[in-house]
């Protein structure tokens, strides 16, 4: 028979080591963390997501998550963010204010709201508003601007064109531009 005063310091202490491990489960210290998803394995085409407190498998593709959809293999973790993580990751917390409103070019900032989408013009709820309609810009062709649906031929010389319209090649000079 071994007495206690020959075993190895170092014996006693994986034995303390040991019993407080089995007096103190993994899983309490991860409920005090608020990790369950470190515990919980799902299969193929699931993650771990925390629902009601409780770990949970649900399906990997498209979950909500604010204004974004998490990709797969992450989750939803703070909402009002849209920020998405891998399982076993944390994130921040923080409350984050909604985006505004997206009103054509432009967003709106809060508690503005889109009265003309086609000019980006944003009001106060009950503003005034233009009804004017706003065409898109074309592409910028040397010292102008192509109308919408145009493309820039020749930008030396500011030659617009249907897209399958004839170009010169010519080169102009700044100062026979200025000319026109």
């Amino acid at each position: 028979m071994v007495s206690a005063s020959i075993l190895p310091i170092r014996a006693l202490i994986v034995i303390a080591l040991g019993l407080g491990t089995i007096a103190s489960p993994l899983e309490s210290r991860t409920e005090s963390l608020n990790l369950p998803c470190l515990l919980k394995l799902c299969t193929s085409g699931t993650i771990c997501q925390v629902v009601d407190g409780k770990a949970q498998c649900v399906p990997e593709t498209g979950i909500k998550c604010g204004p974004v959809k998490c990709l797969a293999g992450t989750y939803c973790c703070n909402a009002s963010c849209g920020i998405c993580a891998k399982p076993g990751f944390l994130c921040t917390q923080q409350a984050c204010e909604p985006a505004g409103l997206k009103c054509g070019p432009n967003i709106c900032a809060a508690g503005q709201e889109c009265c003309n989408s086609s000019c980006g013009i944003c009001v106060e709820p009950g503003g005034v508003c233009t009804e004017q309609l706003c065409l898109p810009a074309g592409p910028a062709c040397g010292s102008s601007t192509c109308r919408s649906g145009y493309v820039c031929c020749n930008s030396s010389c500011g030659i617009c064109t249907p897209p399958d319209g004839a170009c010169t090649q010519q080169y102009c000079s700044p100062a026979s531009v200025l000319q026109r």
